[in-house]
């Protein structure tokens, strides 16, 4: 109990034996070794839970980088974020110049049946303002004005007759 404060001290005496031997338990210590131990042994042990290693002994222990070694890890840490980043960066690129090669052929295409379009509008433009097709189109129109005239002779009679009374 040396190794503890005074403060540390007190709060051990005043804690109850279940309380400590409960301690013990969170700390991982058997229930057989528990129960083997008297009041004062069970004030020893917690107040062994108390007790901080020495810094300076745990600094020794742990081998810490040198600043020469910490910059070094630091630079390549930045040389693969540099590195990341021009690859992200050519990523995008290749992909924009893949997205404007299909715009440029969609863009082809669309030029294309614009063309194709405009050349069956005009050579549908050419056929209507033929002589042919003007007649046709006149022929077609005149074609349910008139009466049609039978070719069997003997319903002659029967046409003319019909037309006069139109």
């Amino acid at each position: 109990m040396d190794c503890v404060t005074v403060e540390q001290r007190e709060i051990i005496k005043k804690t109850s034996s279940d309380r400590l031997r409960s301690r013990l338990e969170q700390a991982e210590w058997s229930a057989a070794d528990i129960s083997e131990l008297n009041r004062e042994q069970l004030m020893e042990a917690v107040a062994e839970l108390y007790v901080v290693p020495d810094i300076s002994e745990a600094m020794a222990s742990v081998d810490m980088p040198s600043a020469e070694s910490v910059k070094a890890k630091e630079l390549a840490l930045r040389e693969r974020e540099i590195a990341l980043r021009e690859m992200e960066l050519r990523e995008r690129l290749a992909e924009r110049l893949a997205q404007e090669k299909r715009w440029e052929e969609e863009m082809e295409l669309r030029r294309a049946e614009y063309k194709r379009l405009q050349k069956i509008d005009a050579e549908k433009a050419e056929q209507e303002s033929s002589l042919a097709d003007r007649t046709k189109k006149f022929a077609d129109s005149v074609k349910y004005v008139f009466i049609k005239m039978s070719d069997d002779p003997a319903e002659l009679p029967m046409f003319f007759a019909a037309v006069e009374n139109l």
